[in-house]
């Protein structure tokens, strides 16, 4: 009797801890597509987005532009130098101007999730998680066709790229 009421118990604790480290992955922080953004104030300006407000938002700039594709395709680099940003976009045949990629060199922009270039590197794997891929000092975080790119130097975030 003794032994089935142990096994009963065992089992129990078995399926709990299986229940725990189920609920623990799914609470894990990670990349996704919806993170593939930069936060400026209150704002959040995903990659792939139309809106213009981030420009006005960014403050001056400067623009150069190139061609983008064998269709025809503007694309355009923003260069936000007082606030270490740079922007690019891609002007469609729809003439609608598209995010397509993020550089954040400086400490007063973010990324959605909140990582800023100054931050730890633990810092980063709160917000992100475990999930990179690592080259020397670079890590990526990929979901499906966006990507983050963290560079850095002595553990702390030096460049934030978003693509």
């Amino acid at each position: 009797m003794k032994r089935s009421r142990i096994r009963g118990w065992l089992a129990m604790l078995l399926i709990l801890v299986s229940l725990l480290s189920a609920f623990e992955g799914a609470l894990a922080a990670s990349f996704t597509s919806s993170k593939a953004a930069m936060r400026v104030g209150s704002s959040t300006y995903k990659i792939g987005s139309t809106s213009k407000t981030w420009k006005s938002k960014l403050g001056r700039y400067t623009r150069k532009s190139y061609d983008a594709c064998a269709e025809g395709c503007k694309s355009y680099m923003y260069n936000f130098s007082r606030r270490g940003v740079k922007v690019e976009t891609i002007v469609k045949a729809n003439r609608k101007e598209y995010i397509s990629g993020i550089i954040i060199t400086r400490r007063r922009v973010g990324t959605a999730a909140g990582l800023k270039v100054g931050h730890s590197l633990s810092t980063m794997v709160r917000l992100y998680g475990k999930g990179y891929s690592k080259s020397g000092t670079t890590y990526t975080y990929r979901s499906g066709s966006r990507g983050l790119r963290v560079k850095s130097r002595r553990n702390k975030v030096t460049s934030i790229t978003i693509f």
